[in-house]
């Protein structure tokens, strides 16, 4: 294809998206400095140019396409190339292959759903402000995948940037950027040089050098995704920079905190060792405040592990003593559906298992636990009976933690009659071996991740009583009062770059417990419908934890009450005269921000 002769040094390319011909689709070659029209239209404001998905522009100099206007919108959906085999030599002694795009002016929006490269310059190249540049596609480049000279930029990358440069480099104020895709660079992953500048990532930043560098003042970087740099993972130059790591992120590389009142942000959820290359932040938040640090390196704590231990002796002495009340004269002759015990002498035995899912909030990222449980008891009288049970709990949260439980707990229960009411009581005592894993971010180490591993004990005692008086037949009032007093030994843990040491502390839970339950009388399968609040109150020792040089103490709970609305359900289905086979779910919110379910089936036998 033959065309005229341009008078300035670029060749370009304009298909207005108002027409569309084979001739407009076809793909091409542009080897000297010309110009591709069609109908006589040219670059006007406003105007509007599409890249089929057959059409294509290749150069061997110049640009493959570029204009000097405003508010002009590219789409390609084809293939943009400026390429030469022969790298240019300085001062330029002839023609040579450009940017695959060029634009010089203001508003202007380039939008890539395919293929733009340069195989010794930029990949996009803008100079002008309030320019738009959304990837979808590839970019290839000699040199930077987008450069953008202007204020208020806004760039999107959903594709694929790699370069031998910066995957994106921009120098004005107010810039945008948003990373959901692949950034791999020879040089910087994202260099952006304004003031207020605002850069999230939610994909892949690769860099040799520094993967993201900022000199302006006030910028914010906010990360939930991954960022590999060579020399730094992140380089925050100017005052006032604020760095967000969004629990989930991977960081490898050392960070630098340069500017003056800079501030790192540490979302709930991680267990980690971020290291700087001694430009340390001014202010460190995190999760519950739970971090220590010694010289350059933060060590951040989930303390969701160790408020798992109070949470879930607390749990295991709620479930005992609704069994427990379940074998009771009142469970029996109140609430049908509260498991089958014989009158009088008598053993029993339960299977329970359970699932509960706890959502993110400011303080936790939530985790899950599950677990199993068989009691076995015996009734000495109408009410009177000791227990004994064994409990296998897990606790996980990917990328975080996960602690493996065994618990052997032994007890008695009662109840007396108060002339139409009854008082259920428990007393149960436990022991718990853990065996623990903290996965810690280690930015300094192949691939971010170690693990360290601890085995530790816990003891606990966990007395609880419940007034439980019948309203009219089928529904029942009950108000429960619990406590658990737990132990948990130190220990020190093994296996990482930086071990931590926890030391051995005292905790305790209260709870209140006001429930109405409500049973069918004549169902042929029988069912009871339960809603209640649970109010805890947390307290006791802090976490004193070391780290290397570094000491601290925390608090894994809140100050507050903590009140969990709930609704459960509870069904029987009798698998011949003497086995009964109960499912159990609930569902509650918590004012500690988390939801949980839980589900349980058991099995009782009356022999």
């Amino acid at each position: 294809m033959t065309l005229g002769q341009k008078h300035q040094p670029i060749a370009a390319a304009v298909v207005s998206a108002t027409f569309a011909t084979a001739a407009v689709a076809e793909d091409f070659t542009v080897s000297t400095a010309e110009t591709v029209t069609n109908a006589g239209i040219g670059y006007d404001d406003h105007d509007t140019m599409t890249i089929t998905s057959t059409g294509s522009i290749q150069v061997t100099v110049f640009d493959a396409v570029s204009n000097e206007v405003d508010y002009f919108t590219l789409t390609n959906n084809g293939t943009l190339s400026a390429t030469n085999a022969v790298a240019p030599t300085f001062p330029l002694g002839g023609p040579v292959a450009f940017s695959g795009v060029s634009f010089l002016g203001t508003n202007n929006t380039i939008i890539n759903n395919n293929i733009i490269s340069s195989s010794h310059f930029d990949g996009v190249n803008v100079v002008g402000p309030n320019t738009t540049v959304t990837n979808n596609g590839t970019i290839t480049a000699g040199i930077d995948g987008i450069a953008v000279n202007g204020a208020n930029s806004r760039i999107t990358n959903t594709g694929t940037i790699t370069t031998t440069a910066d995957g994106i480099y921009l120098f004005g104020d107010g810039a945008i950027v948003v990373n959901s895709g692949t950034i791999t660079a020879n040089d910087d992953g994202i260099d952006t040089s304004g003031d207020n500048d605002v850069i999230t990532n939610t994909g892949t930043i690769t860099a040799v050098r520094d993967a993201i560098e900022t000199s302006g003042a006030g910028v914010v970087v906010t990360t939930s995704g991954v960022v590999v740099g060579g020399s730094d993972s992140f380089d925050l130059n100017g005052d006032n920079s604020t760095l967000n790591l969004i629990f989930g992120s991977r960081t490898e590389g050392l960070m630098s905190f340069d500017g003056a009142n800079s501030t790192l942000n540490i979302g709930a959820g991680f267990n980690a060792a971020f290291t700087t290359d001694g430009g340390n932040p001014t202010t460190i938040t995190s999760a519950r405040n739970a971090y220590l640090q010694d010289g350059n390196t933060i060590f951040a704590l989930n303390l969701d592990q160790s408020f798992n231990g109070m949470a879930q002796a607390a749990n295991t002495a709620t479930s005992l003593h609704t069994t427990a009340q379940g074998q009771s004269r009142a469970g029996r002759n109140d609430v049908a559906t509260q498991g089958l015990t014989p009158t009088g002498f008598g053993p029993w035995v339960q299977l329970s298992t359970d699932f509960a899912l706890g959502l993110k909030s400011s303080n936790s990222a939530g985790y899950t636990t599950r677990g199993a449980q068989i009691t076995a008891g015996l009734a000495l009288s109408d009410g009177l009976g000791v227990f004994a049970g064994v409990n296998d709990a897990r606790a996980k949260k990917a990328n975080s933690f996960e602690t493996d439980s065994e618990t052997v707990v032994a007890g008695l229960y009662g109840t007396f009659d108060l002339n139409g009411a009854d008082l259920n009581w428990t007393i149960a005592t436990g022991r718990t071996g853990n065996a623990a894993q903290r996965h810690i971010q280690n930015n300094t180490i192949a691939g971010g991740w170690e693990t360290a591993t601890s085995s530790y004990d816990q003891s606990f005692v966990a007395p609880s009583v419940s007034y439980a008086r019948r309203l009219q037949p089928g529904l029942m009032m009950d108000l429960s009062l619990g406590y658990v007093g737990l132990r948990t030994d130190g220990y020190s843990e093994t296996g990482a770059t930086n071990n931590a040491t926890f030391a051995a502390r005292t905790s305790h839970v209260a709870s209140l417990t006001p429930k109405l339950s409500w049973t069918t009388l004549d169902s042929p399968i029988p069912f009871d419908m339960s809603a209640g609040v649970q109010l805890r109150k947390y307290w006791g020792d802090p976490v004193n934890v070391t780290i290397g040089a570094a000491n601290g103490s925390f608090s894994d709970h809140d100050s507050a009450l903590e009140a969990r609305a709930f609704v459960s359900g509870r069904v029987e289905y009798p698998l011949g005269d003497a086995w009964l086979l109960t499912g159990f779910g609930e569902a509650g919110i918590s004012s500690y921000r988390s939801v949980n379910l839980s589900a349980d089936f058991l099995i009782s036998r009356d022999f």
